[in-house]
């Protein structure tokens, strides 16, 4: 593994990213994934991923879906831009929609079997009181 990509996963433990306020400026801030809502890539720059915290509060990074999945085993691909944290999910609609929070997520047809997986091995976890 390159020095750059082990220094890119490391930041990722303690991200430091930039808040949301309009334009991108060089604020930063650390979030704990345990509070992060959902990442997504719609509407955002390439190269870059937006992440909603438990508190509506929305952040930039750079990175991609697939280096969030890679870190947390919590966090569950719906949409080829939404990555969702499955202990943040309110209710769902047969399995075509999420919502987390105030959020209506869309869960698209070649995503819903994992979708479902993983909800159901969260759902026998928290019944076994693990």
């Amino acid at each position: 593994m390159s020095e750059k990509t082990q220094r890119k996963i490391a930041d990722w433990f303690t991200p430091e990213i930039l808040k949301c306020n309009g334009l991108l400026k060089p604020n930063y801030y650390k979030v704990n994934y345990r509070n992060i809502r959902f990442f997504t890539t719609k509407g955002v720059k390439k190269g870059y991923i937006r992440l909603i915290t438990l508190d509506n509060e929305g952040y930039f990074d750079r990175g991609t879906l697939k280096e969030v999945l890679r870190e947390c085993s919590y966090f569950v691909m719906i949409h080829k831009q939404f990555v969702v944290n499955i202990n943040h999910i309110d209710s769902r609609l047969d399995w075509s929609y999420c919502w987390s929070g105030e959020h209506k997520l869309n869960v698209s047809p070649q995503y819903r079997e994992n979708f479902k997986e993983k909800i159901q091995l969260l759902l026998q976890t928290k019944e076994s009181g693990q």
